[in-house]
């Protein structure tokens, strides 16, 4: 069975809070691949790779801007003894792997996939991290938050305390988030379009219509990640799910059979 390695917290239902793990995670649970998870220490993650055997990851930079980094998600996979880091990487080996299972990085879908995943890493996911982070360190060890609050307060330029204090400061990162998911909402209408001028009927919750891909995986590691950070009760989450004519909301309900965390 396959190993999932993801950050440990004192989430209550199934700890994960990594959008990169996220993916893995729907990835894993759309091929149908049995699988379990193992958490690791935030602050002894190095460490703990090393003694289950995961190497540092390559694509990712050290402080220093050197490569291997320690980075989660990784996996182990004991049907070929092989342990890979990185969530691109390890979704392009379950396909590779498993070619029977459903495939998410075809050549035809591949270039398309990343765009998205470029747009929402470079227009959605960097302003919704201020916000998610925030809360999300409230599932966090005292020490962890403490060792982590200097990389976040520089990254939003101000306290954590300052930023909870004034809701002002969350709602100004949200209309940025928006404004990226707007973004991500024409490419939507334009495919709808299309498909109403050829005749093809309503199109499926997906970003190729009925076709689950690597977008789709992108996307819903993020989603996937505000809803359990900020709590599906939250006012910020239900805002989310309903921007859009309701598009995130509808694309996350069809997402959630996907979403279950094997212990």
């Amino acid at each position: 069975m396959i190993t999932i390695f993801d950050l440990d917290s004192s989430y209550p239902d199934g700890k994960s809070l990594s959008p990169y793990a996220c993916r893995v995670r729907i990835a894993l649970n759309y091929k149908n691949l049995p699988h379990k998870s193992t958490f690791l220490s935030p602050l002894a993650l190095e460490a703990d790779s090393k003694a289950h055997n995961i190497p540092a990851n390559d694509t990712d930079l050290k402080p220093d801007g050197t490569p291997g980094k320690y980075t989660i998600p990784a996996i182990h996979d004991p049907a070929t003894g092989r342990t890979i880091t990185d969530s691109l990487s390890i979704i392009a080996y379950l396909d590779q792997t498993y070619p029977g299972t459903h495939q998410l990085t075809t050549p035809e879908g591949r270039v398309a996939g990343f765009a998205v995943e470029d747009l929402v890493l470079t227009q959605i996911a960097p302003h919704l991290w201020p916000v998610v982070t925030s809360r999300a360190l409230g599932y966090m060890t005292e020490e962890f938050v403490q060792a982590f609050k200097p990389t976040y307060e520089a990254g939003i330029e101000m306290s954590l305390e300052e930023f909870l204090a004034n809701s002002e400061h969350a709602e100004k990162y949200l209309a940025r988030a928006k404004a990226g998911f707007d973004t991500l909402e024409r490419f939507f209408e334009k495919s709808e379009r299309v498909a109403g001028e050829r005749g093809e009927g309503p199109l499926g919750p997906w970003i190729g219509g009925s076709r689950f891909g690597y977008a789709d995986v992108v996307l819903g590691g993020v989603l996937l990640w505000v809803s359990r950070a900020m709590g599906e009760e939250s006012e910020e989450w239900k805002r989310l799910r309903e921007w859009n004519g309701g598009r995130w909301g509808r694309f996350f309900d069809a997402l959630r059979p996907y979403t279950v965390i094997h212990l």
